[in-house]
């Protein structure tokens, strides 16, 4: 599994122009730790986080590893 973000218009109960913002890799079966959070700020900023997926001595401390951080994108995205 894998945790992603991704936004989507609402039309007649369907999600139309889909697009995945964000997914982390690499997938895991661990099962365990997907959580996120996800928050505008006043700036319009959006954050969200990644839970550590079962890894926790390992993910957070390492920046080539996705799981156990917090990222903050543009709204339409762009880094």
């Amino acid at each position: 599994g894998h945790t992603a973000l991704m936004r989507a218009k609402l039309k007649d109960n369907s999600l139309t122009e889909q697009q995945v913002l964000y997914k982390a890799t690499p997938n895991t079966t661990k099962g365990q730790h997907f959580g996120s959070r996800i928050a505008f700020d006043k700036n319009g900023f959006l954050y969200f986080s990644i839970g550590e997926r079962g890894d926790r001595d390992t993910n957070p401390q390492d920046i080539k590893r996705d799981g156990g951080k917090i990222y903050r994108l543009h709204d339409d995205g762009r880094i």
